[in-house]
């Protein structure tokens, strides 16, 4: 600092190395005082040129926008013309269902949505499959208000949803938006998509068009999927579908309409293998069946929201119909053993009775051949409307529902049953069954009012009433004699010369009264949001039914507790969420299965009814920890369930080892719960954040309590399962490659209080390596390889190592708007499909054919008309 002397002050100099200079004139006067204050003097910092510099960017995956996550679409590496699934599958704690559905930390997301509106509402796959990764801006996750909160401005009803809402770029607003793809293979496979939309502030129209014959939407190298043999497709496939989506939002901002409709048609040819141990007393028993199906299903479904906002009033109407119709082709051979078998086939049972050597532990054999047919009607049409008390938050609701369904279906059966212990019960027939007229009508209303406390406290009361109407009627028809229709086809039958199976054949009204009353209340304390219910339900039931002759009607009023609306609490501090919910309800039993009727439409399944059942509970509890830190890039969540049921229902089995025909009557058991913990970290670190580390670990002990008949008495039988699944991926992104370790393990120890039950343990686990390589002139490669193992089951041909490779080959032009493809799935021709399950009944391994390897070229083109 200098300060030099001119002729009518001073002139006060202020410099460094890092600052421009700057100049204050000091004038006479202002030096009067021996003490001269000039306030904060702020230098403007040097420019200092540089000969050349390169700047690289990390982008973050995602930040925190209040109790909002929002994940940065353009920081996560994808192939080139992935789709929105691909996305979402790499979100941290996100886990993607093959059926659409989307978990958060093992929290289920209520809806997918677009710009935050509904997008194909109920049908996640469409936005999933049909959208863009690269029109995506970002993804939110947060807990959205209902229609009933956003109205009034403030959180009073308790009810809130999780979204997870796509948003996209400036770019694809106000134009048209077109995605196209066709493809076709080796083994005849083949792929045709279309899809095109118009979004704009107030608007949106969307089209999808969809055939293929893949039964397969994973792309090689997409994030972390799992090809684990028992998740893959099986059987073929031919689907052809399309639909149109719209909403529009009138300029008086009263108005707001949107809806959608969509047309299905599939064509399944599958065909499954099944060997069952069943936990019978004293000595287990072996189940063997082998079942081909073709099925051809139509689905037509629209649905459509009008609503109305104005200031002081708030109403909708959302009325819906869908229509399905289905015909199917069953051909099933299936065997009992009292020993367990080996390379068995359909063909082995089939040619049971020239085969002495395994003749001998033979219990029953069926060959059947089915057809059947029918179609199904729903329909249902919602108004509400919500009034505000003026001058406050207080608000009242009054809701309708009116809806129904129609049921048709006629089926056809040839089938063939062979005793080798008693002969003199064997028998060949043909049956017919006429399932109409099958109807149900439902009424429903709900007044609710609302009351808010100093904004911070809400208390509700709810009640509801509920009308249901149903008629059931069933139809059996079968030949006249036995032994002489085995050469004939399901489709042959003359219903004037068959005779009525009075037995088997039953008509049934059944009404129910529910009314509903649920006070309880709602608020927020700081950061804390809580929300506590005392619902209390009386329900009565009529039931009226005919069954040979069988005809007794059924009165029963009961109080039960169900939830409408959870209890639960929330805390959200910082980067930390903590979560707590809990639920009990009650459940009475079907009147039906309170019937003392004897049902033998299967001959080797009877069932029974017990007039002695007694009202179910069950109780959940959940509570989860999230943390959520985008400096550190770390996202981390632990969650823990418990669920406990009281009078659980279970299907008491009695077995006859002479016949192998099982009499199956419900009982009420208690101790089936489910306790279960998981954790979930994300974390990407290291220079330019370019490796990342994914975990997600559950433990899970599940206990599964039947009954098993012996000598006429119910004996408890119990099943414990203790599993521990872990997957685990280290990824290296750099100059927009990317390459990932992946690795799961799940182990599992089965223990049961069965005699001839031997604890054991399976271990099923995989390792691979996948990776997107973005190479110049717009050639990419997407590949992965991952080996599948399976170590302990009982029957040697599970314990195998599957070695599973996908890789595509893509070449991009245009800017990349036109996109050539070569995929190879399965290319070392190496997958099967076996599933396996245990519970208190039996051990089942299920066998599936899968699809074929193929080859497919492809060709996808985008465009937007945006300038």
């Amino acid at each position: 600092m200098n300060i030099k002397y001119n002729s009518i002050g001073y002139i006060l100099r202020l410099s460094d190395y890092e600052h421009e200079t700057h100049y204050i004139n000091l004038n006479s006067k202002r030096l009067n005082n021996s003490l001269l204050n000039l306030g904060n003097i702020y230098l403007k910092r040097k420019v200092h040129n540089l000969s050349e510099v390169t700047v690289t960017a990390s982008k973050v995956k995602f930040y925190n926008r209040g109790d909002t996550v929002v994940f940065n679409a353009d920081a996560f590496i994808l192939a080139d013309g992935s789709m929105l699934d691909a996305l979402i599958r790499q979100l941290p704690g996100v886990e993607l269902h093959d059926d659409g559905r989307i978990y958060v930390n093992g929290k289920f997301v209520d809806n997918l949505i677009l710009n935050g509106k509904d997008f194909f509402k109920g049908n996640n796959n469409i936005m999933l499959e049909n959208l863009g990764a690269y029109t995506v801006k970002d993804i939110k996750l947060y807990e959205r208000l209902n229609a009933i909160d956003s109205y009034i401005g403030q959180e009073v009803t308790g009810q809130k949803e999780l979204v997870m809402d796509v948003r996209l770029k400036k770019d694809y607003m106000d134009s048209w938006l077109g995605n196209f793809m066709a493809g076709y293979g080796t083994s005849d496979r083949y792929i045709g998509r279309g899809f095109l939309s118009r979004i704009t502030p107030r608007s949106r129209i969307s089209i999808f068009t969809n055939a293929n014959n893949i039964n397969e939407s994973r792309k090689p190298g997409e994030g972390i999927l799992d090809w684990s043999p028992s998740k893959i497709g099986t059987g073929t496939k031919k689907t052809i579908s399309s639909g149109v989506d719209y909403f529009y939002d009138l300029p008086d901002n009263v108005w707001k309409i949107r809806g959608d409709l969509i047309i299905n048609k599939a064509d399944n040819h599958d065909a499954t293998s099944i060997a069952q141990t069943n936990f019978t007393q004293p000595t287990f028993t072996y189940n063997y069946s082998h079942n081909k199906v073709n099925r051809i299903n139509t689905n037509i479904s629209t649905r459509h929201d009008i609503k109305m906002e104005k200031e002081q009033i708030l109403w909708w109407l959302n009325p819906s119909l869908q229509y399905k119709r289905w015909n199917a082709y069953l051909t099933e051979t299936q065997a009992a053993f009292s020993e367990k078998q080996s390379n068995w086939s359909s063909e082995f049972i089939r040619n049971i009775y020239s085969d002495n050597k395994n003749l001998r532990s033979l219990i029953n054999r069926k060959l059947s051949d089915e057809a059947f047919d029918g179609h199904k009607i729903n329909y249902d049409v919602a108004t509400g409307i919500v009034l505000k008390i003026p001058e406050s938050f207080n608000v009242v609701l009054f809701e309708a529902r009116f809806s129904g369904e129609n049921n048709h279906e006629n089926k056809d059966e040839s089938y063939s049953l062979d005793f080798k212990n008693t002969p003199t019960l064997n028998r060949s027939t043909l049956r017919h069954i006429n399932n109409f007229p099958d109807r149900r009508k439902d009424l429903g209303a709900k007044a609710s009012y609302t009351h808010v406390l100093g904004r911070k406290l809400s208390l509700y009361f709810d009640y509801m009433f509920s009308y249901s109407d149903k008629n059931a009627n069933s139809m059996l028809y079968h030949s006249s004699k036995d032994n002489d229709d085995t050469d004939k086809s399901p489709s042959y039958y003359n219903l004037s010369t068959m005779i009525l199976d009075i037995d088997n054949s039953y008509k049934q009204k059944s009404i129910n009264f529910t009314h509903s009353i649920s006070p309880g209340f709602t608020g927020t304390i700081g950061n804390c949001w809580f929300q506590l219910s005392f619902p209390i339900i009386i329900s009565t039931d009529r039931l009226h039914y005919e069954r040979g002759l069988i005809s007794t009607s059924k009165r029963r009023t009961s109080t039960l507790f169900e939830q409408t609306r959870n209890s639960f609490i929330q805390y959200m501090y910082g980067y930390s969420t903590w979560f707590a919910s809990a639920t009990y309800t009650t459940k009475a039993p079907d009147l039906l299965d309170m019937i003392d009727i004897t049902d033998t439409t299967d001959p080797l399944i009877i069932a029974k009814g017990n007039p002695d059942l007694k009202n179910s509970g069950t109780f959940r509890l959940n509570a989860s920890y999230s943390l959520s830190i985008p400096r550190r890039k770390l996202y981390a969540a632990v969650v823990f369930d418990y669920e406990a049921v009281h009078n659980a229902m279970a299907k008491g089995l009695t077995y006859d080892y002479e016949t192998g025909i099982k009499i199956l009557k419900p009982y009420n058991v208690n101790g089936n719960r489910i306790i279960s913990g998981s954790n979930y970290v994300s974390l990407d670190f290291g220079k330019m954040n370019m490796f990342s580390i994914k975990h997600a670990m559950t433990s899970k002990y599940t206990r599964s309590i039947d009954i098993i008949v012996t000598e006429n008495t119910p004996h408890p039988n119990r099943v414990n399962q203790y599993s521990v699944d872990e997957n685990l991926s280290f990824g290296v992104t750099q100059f927009g490659q990317r390459i990932a370790l992946t690795g799961n393990i799940n182990y599992s120890h089965f223990t049961g209080d069965a005699e001839d039950f031997s604890s054991f343990n399976t271990v099923e686990f995989n390792y691979g390596l996948q990776g997107v390589f973005k190479l110049p002139y717009g050639i990419g490669i997407n590949t992965d390889f991952t080996v599948y193992s399976r170590r302990g089951y009982q029957d040697n041909n599970l314990n195998t190592d599957n070695y599973v490779w996908n890789a595509r080959i893509s070449y991009s032009m245009l800017k990349g708007s036109l996109l050539f493809t070569l995929d190879g799935y399965d290319i070392l021709h190496n997958l099967s499909n076996v599933f396996y399950s245990v519970n208190a009944q039996g051990r089942t391994e299920t066998y599936r054919n899968v699809l074929p390897q193929y080859f497919m070229l492809g060709l996808q083109w985008k465009f937007n008309t945006a300038k």
